[in-house]
């Protein structure tokens, strides 16, 4: 399989499993932490899609979505903390704007 290839399957596998991710749920966001450890190789593309799923998620669904985060830094680290780290501010602000704001 061509790295473009093995890109793509890990990117879409990883972004349908995220898309389920609409409560606080420590088994499912272990699941996605081992995923992401997995394809560590694929850091930069997996954090875009959980940056953008932040972004996209309603306000209830968010918080479940920066426990992922707080979780892959504390657990896989490596690229993934250098990669989260870009866009932090960011992420936090458009997360607590959202929850607190009703």
């Amino acid at each position: 399989m061509s790295d473009d290839a093995a890109r793509e399957d890990a990117c879409q596998e990883y972004q349908s499993s995220l898309e389920d991710l609409t409560f606080n749920s420590k088994p499912h966001i272990n699941m996605l932490t081992i995923l992401a450890e997995e394809n560590l190789n694929f850091a930069k593309d997996i954090v875009a899609i959980i940056e953008a799923q932040i972004a996209k998620a309603p306000a209830t669904e968010k918080l479940p979505v920066l426990y992922l985060v707080d979780s892959i830094v504390k657990n896989v680290g490596r690229d993934y903390l250098e990669a989260f780290t870009k866009n932090l501010v960011t992420t936090f602000i458009c997360v607590f704007e959202k929850v607190y704001a009703f």
